[in-house]
C-alpha cells in the first residue's frame, strides 16, 4: 500500500510494537505496525531484524518474553536496513504505542546507534491515556485492556499482534469516550496531548548533551573513530548508570580499550562516560568536582552512552 498520509476528520494513525533483544532500549529485533484509517484497521505488518552492532546479544530474559532468538534473526537485515521501509508504511500518521516510554524511545535509540535520523511524528500512548479515562482498571497492561475492550490478543509479545491489539484498543477506547473526530482531539480529552517523536536528541535526564551547558568540554571524533584511538591512556569516571550496560560490562568494556576507570573524579581524570539514567547524588558530585577541575583549565572530554557504544562497536 502507498504511504498514508493523516486524515483530519476521522482516527487515523499507525500504532506500534518493537521487541528487543536484551536490556538495551535499542536492541530491536522485531517491529509490528498496524495502520488504521478513519478508525478502521487496514493492514499489519511484521520485521524481524538483527539489532544495530553493538547492541545485537540476545539474553535470556528477552527470549522467554518473545521467543527470537539469535537463529531467528540470522541473515536478517539490521534495523537500520530494514527502518526506512517501515517508515514508508508509517507515512505521515501519528506512531501509537500501548508503552510508549518503552516503544519510542527504543525506536530513538536503535535510530541513533544506526545513525539515522528521528522522524518527525507524533506520538502518543495508549497506556497513559486509559490510565486517566479509566482509572477503575486494577492496571493498564496491555492483556488487561485487551480483555475489557473485548480484543482478541492472540500472542503477547509477538509484535504484530501487539500492535494489532494495540490499534484495536485505541479504536475501543474512543468510542467509549466520546468517539471523538481526530487523534489529537481523543488525547487532549485523556490529558495527554501528542508528543513529537524527534524530540532533538535521546532524553537522557540530567547529563545530556541536549544542554550543552551541562558537558564537561567536549571531545572531537574523528571522521572514523575507533575505541583503542580515543580510550586508550584515559582516565575515566562513569556518571550515571547506563541503559544499555552494567556498570561492571562498561567498565570491563572501556578497560578492553586502554581506560582505567576509577570511580572518583581525581586529579589524573579527563574523560567522564554519561550514562544516560537520572543522576544520584554520587553523579552530581562527580560531576560538581569536574566542574571545578575545568574551571582550573583541566581538559576533560566527554562520551555519551550512545557515543561509548558506538566507538567500541568498531572494531
Amino acid at each position: 500500500m502507498a504511504a498514508p498520509t493523516i486524515t483530519t476528520s476521522a482516527l487515523s494513525f499507525a500504532a506500534l510494537d518493537v521487541e528487543t533483544a536484551n536490556r538495551a532500549r535499542g536492541s530491536i529485533c522485531a517491529i509490528g505496525v498496524t495502520i488504521v484509517i478513519d478508525a478502521r484497521v487496514v493492514e499489519t505488518r511484521t520485521w524481524l531484524c538483527r539489532p544495530p552492532a553493538g547492541v545485537d546479544t540476545f539474553e535470556p530474559v528477552q527470549i522467554r518474553t518473545h521467543g527470537i532468538t539469535a537463529e531467528h534473526v540470522a541473515g536478517k537485515p539490521r534495523f537500520g536496513q530494514i527502518w526506512p521501509a517501515v517508515a514508508q508504511f508509517i507515512g505521515d500518521l501519528p506512531v501509537i504505542a500501548q508503552n510508549k516510554s518503552f516503544d519510542v524511545s527504543a525506536l530513538r535509540q536503535a535510530c541513533a546507534l544506526s545513525d539515522l535520523p528521528v522522524p518527525h511524528l507524533e506520538t502518543g500512548c495508549t497506556m497513559l491515556w486509559s490510565r486517566n479515562l479509566h482509572p477503575e482498571l486494577p492496571n493498564h497492561k496491555l492483556p488487561t485492556l485487551s480483555t475489557f475492550f473485548g480484543v482478541d490478543l492472540r500472542k503477547h509479545h509477538d509484535a504484530g499482534e501487539d500492535a494489532q491489539a494495540c490499534a484495536q484498543i485505541l479504536i475501543a477506547l474512543n468510542h467509549a469516550n466520546g468517539s471523538h473526530h481526530s487523534l489529537a482531539e481523543l488525547a487532549a480529552h485523556a490529558g495527554r496531548p501528542l508528543e513529537p517523536l524527534n524530540n532533538g536528541g535521546l532524553p537522557v535526564t540530567g547529563l545530556a548533551n541536549a544542554d550543552p551547558g551541562r558537558r564537561i568540554g567536549t571531545l572531537t571524533l574523528t571522521e572514523t573513530p575507533t575505541a583503542a584511538g580515543i580510550l586508550a591512556g584515559r582516565s575515566a569516571v562513569l556518571v550515571s548508570r547506563m541503559t544499555t550496560l552494567t556498570r561492571a560490562t562498561a567498565t570491563a568494556l572501556a578497560a578492553q580499550f586502554g581506560a582505567t576507570v576509577t570511580n572518583k573524579v581525581t586529579a589524573d581524570t579527563d574523560l567522564l562516560i554519561l550514562g544516560s539514567r537520572a543522576a544520584t547524588t554520587a553523579d552530581t558530585q562527580r560531576l560538581h568536582t569536574a566542574r571545578l577541575a575545568r574551571a582550573d583549565d583541566r581538559r576533560i572530554d566527554v562520551l555519551t552512552e550512545l557515543e561509548f557504544l558506538k566507538i567500541t562497536s568498531t572494531r
